[in-house]
């Protein structure tokens, strides 16, 4: 066996169509690489501590603080996929314009660019929160990710205990 195929093996070598599809590859597998080695909130090596009085120890933060603000789109969004059947996120483009669907639902206007941009941008955000991976170099499949689900729980929760209703969301059990 040789070095190359060694490596196909090992799952260390990839084929690309275009740059760009190499550049979002790599930007989505280094940021997914970071989030695994580097969990928000650990605590540092030593020597690399804040100093006293200079700063704010990593672990003395409050949780609820890391956990990122969504749009409420991007909620909507993430909250949808999470109580389906297929929990799949789909970003449809044809000639009248685009579609994202979760939950086979349609959550944007489809008529209305404005509308459509900003349905793009929440799940933009959710996958470079790392809450959903695109499902293929296509782009167009999306699936929630073990963050998205616990993103998800937690956003029910909240909405459950405070007992929030917003027409955006899904209505959750």
């Amino acid at each position: 066996m040789g070095f190359k195929d060694e490596c196909e093996t090992k799952g260390l070598l990839g084929s690309y169509r275009t740059l760009d599809v190499f550049k979002e590859v790599f930007r989505r597998d280094l940021h997914r690489t970071i989030h695994q080695h580097f969990p928000r909130g650990a605590t540092p090596p030593s020597g690399n501590a804040p100093s006293e009085g200079k700063g704010e120890s990593l672990s003395s933060k409050n949780p609820q603080d890391e956990r990122p603000q969504l749009t409420r789109e991007a909620e909507a969004l993430l909250l949808e996929a999470s109580c389906g059947d297929s929990n799949y996120i789909l970003h449809i483009r044809y000639n009248g314009g685009e579609a994202i669907q979760a939950n086979s639902k349609v959550l944007n206007d489809m008529k209305d660019p404005r509308d459509t941009a900003k349905w793009k941008k929440a799940l933009q955000m959710l996958e470079r929160l790392g809450l959903v991976e695109a499902a293929g170099a296509e782009r167009k499949v999306f699936s929630l990710t073990s963050d998205g689900y616990g993103m998800a729980d937690s956003i029910k929760q909240r909405k459950k205990a405070n007992s929030e209703s917003d027409p955006l969301l899904p209505q959750t059990n």
